[in-house]
């Protein structure tokens, strides 16, 4: 069995143990055991969906080959050191994906807005600092690790020989994996960020980076109430915002097309890469529209995303 097989049935037992773990949070299993729901969801989900389950299935599909040593999965799974100069690329391209991503996300609400759909309320935020230390623990720091270890690592390692297209599968499935219609735009934009940095810099250490900081930020820029203080900037000042917005939007693309093509350029020089724009798979590859485990993902995942969006309307 390929590695691109192995890594296509593990993801889809992923996917399905992650929804039915959804419908078991709607059910109100974890209440009734006296857990917190969101906690209950972000623990089982992260710690066992996209950690346990993928490090347990890789192992034992591995276990086949006799070289098989956990230098042999670290290095499957992109855990390589990243130098400094690369840390400091990837220091500006975070910054950069998190405004980028919050303006990606604003037009993505507004359009679900325009279709009627409705988000679900959430709770009241809890500013001890007890709690927010917890909440960056929930938000930040199990994601930021989980869910790269599965799709930048276990993904990676999978779909590496479809070449540049990596990137985009691993976005793609990242983005449906969240299985909420509302996360879907922007999560497909953070997707292809890490993707990119963990193509040319090899390692997943990146990218574990960035989503962390991604995630951090908006945690601490919640309890900042910095969204209501930019929200009422925008409602005073339109012209200013647009004016302001749009310099932004252009120095952060500039900033991080900049920091990507240095990357780049690092990679080719290591041999990390090839020198061309986008790579081919290999001649041995199995074309995407071929992977049965891959299509089956996909379709899964569009399906609980448009259940998501029919459910935010006609709530």
């Amino acid at each position: 069995m390929s590695a691109r097989q192995r890594t296509g049935i593990t993801y889809l037992v992923i996917i399905i143990s992650a929804l039915l773990l959804r419908i078991s949070v709607y059910e109100g299993v974890g209440g009734r055991v006296g857990i917190d729901l969101d906690s209950y969801f972000t623990i089982m989900a992260q710690i066992v969906c996209f950690f346990i389950l993928p490090l347990l299935m890789y192992i034992i599909f591995s276990m086949q080959d006799k070289n098989f040593t956990l230098r042999t999965l670290s290095n499957d799974f992109g855990f390589k050191k990243v130098s400094f100069c690369h840390f400091a690329l990837t220091f500006v391209i975070g910054i950069c994906m998190i405004y980028i991503a919050t303006m990606i996300a604003t037009l993505w609400n507004a359009i679900l807005n325009l279709m009627g759909y409705t988000a679900s309320p959430g709770t009241a935020d809890d500013n001890t600092i007890g709690a927010i230390i917890l909440q960056l623990f929930m938000t930040a720091v199990l994601p930021g690790f989980c869910e790269e270890f599965t799709h930048r690592g276990l993904l990676f390692y999978g779909y590496r020989d479809s070449g540049f297209k990596v990137v985009v599968v691993t976005a793609l499935l990242f983005a449906l994996m969240h299985q909420n219609i509302r996360q879907t735009g922007y999560t497909f934009f953070d997707g292809v960020v890490i993707g990119l940095l963990a193509y040319y810099t090899g390692s997943i250490w990146p990218g574990i980076f960035v989503h962390f900081f991604n995630n951090a930020y908006s945690v601490i820029s919640g309890h900042l109430g910095v969204n209501n203080m930019l929200a009422g900037f925008m409602s005073d000042h339109p012209v200013w915002t647009i004016v302001l917005g749009t310099l932004f939007f252009i120095v952060a693309s500039a900033s991080m097309f900049f920091s990507f093509w240095k990357l780049r350029k690092d990679a080719v020089k290591k041999g990390i890469i090839q020198d061309r724009p986008f790579a081919p798979a290999t001649e041995m590859a199995l074309p995407l529209h071929k992977d049965v485990f891959f299509i089956v993902t996909v379709i899964l995942g569009v399906a609980v995303t448009i259940f998501s969006l029919v459910w935010g309307i006609m709530r």
